[in-house]
């Protein structure tokens, strides 16, 4: 494609995304500064990848569920575009861990940076504790959270502002423990 690509509309749904570990070595490697390895068997892969110069005025992605260590979060939508390289976002509001997930923001690939802004309403801290984090009957409560985030032209820079509640909440492991 020599010139740009020009999409009215775009809907895509899918009924299950499932997230699973990579078997793959290379992944788990703790090696921050790894670079590629451009003798390594994988290298097919991305032998004629490149970018692609597309708009889409206006898209729809649809999600019934995607499953994260054998939870599901439900109910994803996201719509937006994408126009001159600035990828514009934004969500319905998501089912996860008897709460509300949301997020909108952009991504502008031409100088990599980016603007999201987060929300998290009446998330089931003792589901979240359990199922992510392996810490049952550890916490419970529900929390509330924001996060507005920006980075500059090459993430030269991070911005970013967290507010965090918890109601109702409590440590019951911490009980059990003598000071």
């Amino acid at each position: 494609f020599k010139d740009k690509i020009y999409v009215n509309y775009m809907d895509l749904f899918l009924d299950k995304y499932i997230v699973k570990k990579s078997d793959n070595p290379a992944d788990k490697s703790n090696d921050k500064n790894k670079k590629f390895d451009f003798n390594s068997p994988n290298k097919e892969l991305s032998r004629g990848v490149r970018d692609i110069n597309m708009d889409i005025d206006k898209y729809n992605i649809a999600v019934n569920s995607i499953i994260v260590k054998d939870y599901p979060i439900k109910n994803i939508k996201v719509f937006g575009s994408l126009k001159d390289a600035i990828f514009k976002y934004n969500t319905s509001e998501i089912d996860f861990a008897n709460g509300k997930l949301s997020a909108n923001g952009t991504y502008d690939f031409n100088i990599d940076s980016s603007v999201i802004n987060f929300t998290a309403k009446n998330i089931d801290s003792s589901i979240v504790a359990d199922k992510f984090f392996n810490l049952k009957n550890q916490i419970q409560g529900y929390a509330n959270a924001e996060l507005h985030s920006k980075t500059g032209k090459n993430w030269e820079n991070w911005d970013a502002v967290a507010k965090f509640d918890i109601q109702d909440g409590a440590l019951p492991g911490l009980e059990k423990l003598e000071f």
